[in-house]
């Protein structure tokens, strides 16, 4: 009875811990990417570090991971040469934390091409 009683708790924190990162991040990336992905690495985050850091530091721990793993995703989509898939937006992640799209731009120096 425990066992279960421990699996309902844990399962209620990490509501708590997922919905509290998930609208904390949703100014951030909401714009840039879609939702199911933003809340797949938020779940992936949040599995990863319970039970391995203290809890009261969770949030704050997954929301960090969270945040580096979603900038690597926006980076990755980038193709080699530096151009990005058709309609996806360029990201300025050096803003401070505003994660905005900017909008399109034709290259205008060599070493944009």
């Amino acid at each position: 009875m425990t066992g279960n009683h421990d699996s309902r708790a844990v399962s209620a924190e990490m509501h708590v811990v997922t919905s509290g990162i998930l609208h904390e991040l949703a100014p951030r990336f909401g714009r840039l990417l879609p939702e199911h992905v933003v809340a797949d690495h938020v779940h992936r985050a949040v599995r990863d570090l319970l039970g391995s850091i203290n809890a009261e530091a969770l949030p704050e721990m997954a929301s960090r991971l969270v945040t580096v793993r979603l900038e690597q995703h926006l980076t990755d989509t980038e193709q080699p040469n530096g151009t990005r898939p058709a309609g996806s937006p360029r990201v300025d992640l050096g803003d401070g934390g505003g994660g905005q799209a900017l909008p399109e731009r034709p290259p205008t120096a060599a070493a944009d091409l």
